[in-house]
């Protein structure tokens, strides 16, 4: 899976920056290569979104947007002892 996709809208703002987002990996590439391309670790975002995530931490980010927790939820992911992880049951 690319980093860009046309089909699909910040969940922040609802805007595709020319017809695209990028996606912001919950769980970072670095560290969690096996889930570089999981649904459920990629969040579509806004380039403007995407920076200001990654500037004030995905919890911040959660908690500024409430369309953001709400996804990480849908998603799987739980918020437990200030971090989100991410639970497949």
């Amino acid at each position: 899976m690319k980093n860009y996709k046309a089909d699909v809208s910040c969940i922040v703002c609802g805007w595709r920056m020319g017809g695209m987002v990028t996606y912001h990996h919950v769980y970072t590439r670095k560290a969690y290569p096996e889930y570089s391309t999981s649904e459920f670790n990629l969040m579509p975002l806004c380039a403007w979104h995407h920076n200001e995530t990654h500037s004030i931490g995905t919890v911040s980010f959660s908690k500024k947007y409430s369309s953001v927790n709400d996804w990480l939820i849908s998603k799987g992911w739980q918020l437990l002892s200030g971090k989100w992880i991410y639970s497949s049951n």
